[in-house]
């Protein structure tokens, strides 16, 4: 009788633990769905509807829900970019979005559910050869229409006439990225001109270091590099808002760029990837 009476109660004592840790499990399950819910607001999806892939890793998020930090996040967002050439294939092209970018998130703080904030935060994309070749192309277009003319008395005047003259002429045709001297190739109306650019990361922001500039064989100005790579610049500041940049390397078919921060706004974040790449010239 005492065996049967104990039987029950341990069958009894186990169908409790099951229950329990059912309702653990359904528990942690929902934690994970609103917390990666919220993420995936914050970043956004692209045009396509694909929206951001999250993992927390195995940690459990259970306590994350009472102490409201969850302690690392690893975030997939969708690229976004979008590059039309509404004026035909040799117009200047309408460059919007941000490439695919992999996020690493420490201490990430949702106490407000519209405002998850990054204790530290680390983010790597790459920027495809054609991305760059648009937005190189837009910038150009955009610094010629703002390029003011040479004034009359204006020291060195008939290099200033020169250098806005072939600021004028030049339209980006190709771009190649070469990672065994981790060069980036600008080709100049259809290779008349050609351009080799070294991406660095310098004291958080995005440098170039500009050679082999030449048209038909002259030598370019400074000026005509500068507008180039002025671009490139504005591009990855916009991209990295408050962030830091901190790697450039020369990948296949583009360039890879490592940002990191701290006490980021993922709103803040998201936001970013929808607006315009570029910031016009002044």
């Amino acid at each position: 009788m005492s065996k049967t009476i104990g039987s029950r109660i341990s069958k009894l004592i186990l169908t409790i633990i099951v229950a329990l840790m059912v309702l653990l499990l359904l528990a942690e399950f929902g934690v994970r769905w609103s917390i990666s819910k919220q993420l995936k607001d914050a970043v956004g999806s692209n045009s396509t509807g694909q929206e951001a892939s999250i993992s927390f890793g195995p940690t459990p998020l259970l306590f994350s829900a009472v102490t409201q930090n969850v302690p690392s996040v690893t975030i997939e967002s969708p690229s976004t970019v979008n590059i039309k050439h509404p004026g035909g294939a040799n117009a200047v092209p309408e460059v919007t979005g941000t490439p695919q970018a992999f996020i690493n998130v420490d201490s990430l703080n949702i106490s407000d559910p519209d405002n998850p904030v990054a204790g530290s935060l680390s983010l790597r994309t790459t920027l495809a050869d054609d991305y760059l070749l648009a937005v190189l192309q837009k910038s150009i277009a955009e610094n010629q229409t703002h390029q003011p003319a040479p004034t009359e008395g204006k020291d060195n005047e008939l290099g200033a006439l020169a250098g806005t003259f072939l600021q004028q002429l030049i339209q980006v045709t190709g771009i190649t990225s070469n990672p065994a001297d981790g060069t980036v190739k600008v080709d100049i109306t259809g290779g008349a001109a050609k351009l080799t650019l070294k991406p660095e990361a310098v004291d958080g922001r995005l440098s170039f270091t500009a050679t082999n500039a030449s048209f038909l064989g002259v030598e370019l100005p400074s000026t005509v590099s500068d507008a180039l790579t002025k671009g490139l610049r504005d591009q990855a500041s916009t991209m990295a808002g408050n962030l830091k940049i901190k790697s450039v390397k020369v990948v296949e078919h583009g360039v890879t760029i490592e940002v990191d921060g701290e006490n980021v706004n993922l709103n803040e974040l998201g936001k970013e990837k929808d607006q315009q790449p570029v910031a016009p010239t002044r």
